[in-house]
C-alpha cells in the first residue's frame, strides 16, 4: 500500500466513531423520533376525543397554575353524601373539604414525614420538574391506571396538582394536564411550598386528611410526637386507603411501612440502627374517648341519644361510600382502592335512599334488645353484636344499615359494618332461596313440605335439596351476585346453611326482597344520584332480573307467612298479630352452638333481615333466630308499618 493510502486511512481512523458510542448514538436518536412519534399520536388521539391539542393542555395548565394562590391548596373539595331527603349524611373528612383540619406549615413539619414520602412516593423530589421521564413514559404509553408499585404512578408534584386542579376522571387528556401542571407547579411554587400542600391534603383513609390529624386519629399524638416506625406506618396509607386502612387491614400497613423504611435506609435517610429499631417497633392503632358527657342517656341501653344516632349516621356513611366505590369500579373498570382515592378527593355529590329515621330506629332495636349483655372484648367493643339491612320493596333501595351496637366507650371509628362486611353462615334462613323455591320450580307443591317449613325441618331440607341438587339449588345465590358463594358450596349441607364463607344481611335482604318482588331481583345499592363537579349525571340505574318464577316466589312468600302466624311456625312467638295486622312473612335461623342467630322477613312495601352473634364466633347463650333477631325484627317493622296501615 502506498503512503498516500495508508494516510488517508489513518484519516479516516480518527474520525470513525467507536461502535458503543455509534449505538448509542443510533438508540438516542431512536428515542428521539418514538417521542416525537408519541407525542404527535397523543396530540392526534387528544383532538379526535376531546378537541384539545396538547398546546391547549399546556395553556389551560399555566393559566390554572398562574390563577393559584397559596389558600388554592387549602379548600380542595371531597365528596358529600346525602341521605333520601337531601341532607348531608357525610363527607370524606371531617372538616368538609380535601385537606387536613390542623394544617401544619412547612417548618412544622417532621423532617421523617417529609424523607418517608420522599423515599417511597418520589426519590428524586428535590431535584426533578415536577414529574419523571418515568411517569412521562406511562402517559404517552397509555398506562392511565396508577400502578401498584412503591413509587407510585405520580410524582408527589403531580399528585398536588390532579388533587387541587384536577377531577378523577381516567384519560390520558387529564394526565396530559396533571403533568404540565405540575411543571408549572414548580416553577411557581417552592419545593418546600409543594410538600407542605402534598402533606396536609393527602387521603389517610377513614374521612382523615392530613399527617398531623392523622396521628392524632390513629396514636393520639401531634405529627411532631410521631416515632419514626409510626411515621413510616402512616406514610405507607395514601398508596391505596383502603387496602391500608389501619383500622382494617393494619397487616398490609406495616408491610408496606417496612419497605418505606428499608427506602429510607437505602436513600440515607436514617442510621442501619434506626432501621432496625423502627422495624422492630410494634404499631398500636389508638381509639378515642366519647367526650359528650353532658348527653342524655338511655336508661335501658346506657348510651346516649346522640351516640345512637352518630352510630346509625356512621354506618349509613360507610355503606355509602361503599357503594359508591363499587359502582365507580365498575363504571371506570379500576380497582375498588382506585375508586376509593377518587371519591375521597374528586368532589362528587352521591345521592342516595337512605333514611337517617329508619336507621335510628334500627340502631335503637339492636342497642336495646342487646343491652343486657356488656361483656367486652380485647379491644373494648362489645362481644354479642348485631346488624340490620332495611330494604325498599317498592325499588329495591336499601334504605338502612345498622353495623353494630352503639357504645359510649368506643370511637365511631371502629371499622367493621357489619351489615355488608361480616360473612356469617346463615342456618335455617337460606332454606326458601336455595332449597323450597327452587323446588316450587321444579313441580314441587305447597302441601309437599308447608309445615316443614313452618317449624324449620331440617331432614325435610336436605332430602329435598337432595333431589333438586345442590348445585342447582346453589345457582340461585351466584344470580343474586352472593359474592362468596363457591363451588365447594354445593353439598348437602348448604340446605341447612353450611357455606364456605357465609352471607352478609345486605345480600339476605335483596334475596327475600326478591321473594316479595314476585322473583324479580334489584341488585342492592342505596345509590340514586352522583354527580361530578360540573354537575354532570355519572349514574345509570341498572335492570332488574327475574331469578324465581312468579309462581314459585309467591307461593314461597304463602308458605313463610305461616312461619309467623301459625302456631307450629318458629317465629309464631314473636306475637306480630297482636300488635299489627299488616301480613308478613318471614324465615329463622340459627347455627350449631347459637352462634349465628338470623331472622328474616317482609311485609309487601319492605324487607327487613337481622343477624346477631359475635365477631369471633363463639357461642352466644340464649341466641337463635326466633329470640334477639325476630325481637329486633318486629321492632323495626312495625316501626315501618304501624299497626292498621302499611304506610
Amino acid at each position: 500500500m502506498s503512503t498516500k493510502k495508508k494516510k488517508k486511512q489513518s484519516e479516516q481512523d480518527v474520525y470513525r466513531l467507536p461502535k458503543w458510542l455509534k449505538a448509542i448514538f443510533i438508540i438516542m436518536i431512536a428515542i428521539v423520533l418514538l417521542l416525537g412519534a408519541a407525542i404527535v399520536a397523543i396530540d392526534v388521539y387528544l383532538k379526535i376525543e376531546t378537541g384539545n391539542s396538547i398546546v391547549d393542555d399546556i395553556n389551560y395548565a399555566r393559566e390554572v397554575v398562574d390563577e393559584s394562590t397559596e389558600d388554592t391548596f387549602k379548600s380542595s373539595s371531597g365528596t358529600i353524601y346525602y341521605d333520601v331527603n337531601g341532607d348531608v349524611i357525610g363527607s370524606e373528612n371531617a372538616s368538609g373539604n380535601g385537606t387536613s383540619s390542623t394544617y401544619l406549615s412547612y417548618s412544622e413539619i417532621p423532617e421523617d414525614v417529609v424523607n418517608a414520602f420522599i423515599a417511597i412516593e418520589d426519590p428524586t423530589f428535590w431535584s426533578n420538574n415536577g414529574t419523571s421521564m418515568s411517569g412521562l413514559g406511562r402517559a404517552f404509553l397509555g398506562y392511565i391506571h396508577i400502578m401498584d408499585t412503591d413509587s407510585g404512578g405520580s410524582t408527589i408534584t403531580q399528585q398536588v396538582a390532579k388533587n387541587t386542579f384536577l377531577s378523577q376522571e381516567v384519560s390520558i387528556d387529564r394526565k396530559m394536564k396533571e403533568i404540565f401542571m405540575a411543571m408549572y407547579l414548580t416553577n411557581k411554587y417552592s419545593k418546600q411550598d409543594i410538600m407542605e400542600y402534598y402533606v396536609n391534603q393527602v387521603y389517610f383513609a377513614n374521612q382523615v386528611y392530613g399527617i398531623e390529624d392523622a396521628a392524632q386519629t390513629y396514636f393520639g399524638v401531634s405529627a411532631s410526637e410521631l416515632t419514626l416506625s409510626q411515621t413510616a406506618y402512616l406514610a405507607a396509607i395514601p398508596n391505596r386507603p383502603s387496602y391500608y386502612n389501619p383500622l382494617e387491614n393494619s397487616s398490609n400497613a406495616i408491610g408496606r411501612r417496612d419497605r418505606i423504611l428499608k427506602a429510607m435506609y437505602e436513600n440515607g435517610f436514617i442510621t442501619e440502627s434506626e432501621y432496625e429499631q423502627a422495624i422492630d417497633e410494634a404499631i398500636e392503632i389508638v381509639t378515642t374517648e366519647d367526650a359528650e358527657d353532658e348527653t342524655s342517656e338511655d336508661s335501658d341501653t346506657g348510651v346516649s341519644t346522640e351516640t345512637q344516632k352518630a352510630n346509625a349516621t356512621s354506618y349509613l356513611l360507610t355503606y355509602a361510600e361503599d357503594c359508591a366505590e363499587k359502582y365507580f369500579a365498575d363504571l371506570y373498570g379500576i380497582t375498588e382502592d382506585e375508586a376509593s382515592t377518587m371519591l375521597a378527593e374528586g368532589g362528587y355529590r352521591i345521592y342516595t335512599s337512605l333514611d337517617p329515621e329508619v336507621a335510628i330506629s334500627a340502631q335503637q332495636a339492636v342497642d336495646d334488645t342487646l343491652s343486657f349483655s356488656t361483656s367486652e372484648d380485647d379491644n373494648g367493643y362489645y362481644l354479642i353484636q348485631g346488624a340490620v339491612t332495611v330494604i325498599d320493596n317498592s325499588n329495591g333501595k336499601v334504605i338502612a344499615v345498622v353495623g353494630g351496637r352503639s357504645q359510649e366507650s368506643t370511637s365511631t371509628l371502629y371499622g367493621l359494618n357489619r351489615a355488608f362486611q361480616s360473612y356469617r353462615q346463615p342456618g335455617s334462613s337460606i332454606k326458601p332461596l336455595v332449597v323450597y323455591t327452587p323446588a316450587l320450580m321444579k313441580g314441587y307443591e305447597i302441601s309437599d313440605f308447608e309445615t316443614m317449613v313452618w317449624k324449620s325441618d331440617n331432614t325435610t331440607a336436605q332430602n329435598v335439596f337432595k333431589d333438586i341438587t345442590p348445585a342447582y339449588g346453589i345457582s340461585f345465590l351466584q344470580k343474586m351476585d352472593f359474592a362468596k358463594i363457591v363451588e365447594e358450596d354445593e353439598t348437602l349441607a348448604a340446605a341447612l346453611g353450611g357455606l364456605t364463607n357465609g352471607v352478609t344481611t345486605v345480600e339476605m335482604a335483596s334475596a327475600y326482597s326478591c321473594l316479595s318482588n314476585s322473583g324479580e331481583f334489584v341488585d342492592p345499592t342505596c345509590l340514586t344520584s352522583v354527580l361530578n363537579t360540573e354537575g354532570e349525571e355519572l349514574y345509570e340505574e341498572s335492570d332488574s332480573y327475574q331469578v324465581y318464577t312468579a309462581d314459585a316466589a309467591d307461593d314461597m312468600t304463602e308458605i313463610l307467612k305461616g312461619v309467623i302466624s301459625e302456631p307450629t311456625g318458629t317465629a309464631y312467638s314473636m306475637d306480630w298479630y297482636e300488635s299489627s295486622n299488616i301480613e308478613v312473612a318471614g324465615k329463622t335461623g340459627t347455627t350449631n352452638d347459637n352462634k349465628d342467630g338470623w331472622f328474616c322477613g317482609y311485609s309487601s312495601g319492605y324487607t327487613v333481615t337481622v343477624w346477631v352473634g359475635s365477631d369471633d364466633s363463639k357461642a352466644v347463650s340464649g341466641n337463635a333466630g326466633s329470640t334477639y333477631p325476630a325481637s329486633i325484627w318486629k321492632d323495626v317493622m312495625l316501626d315501618l308499618v304501624g299497626g292498621e296501615k302499611e304506610e
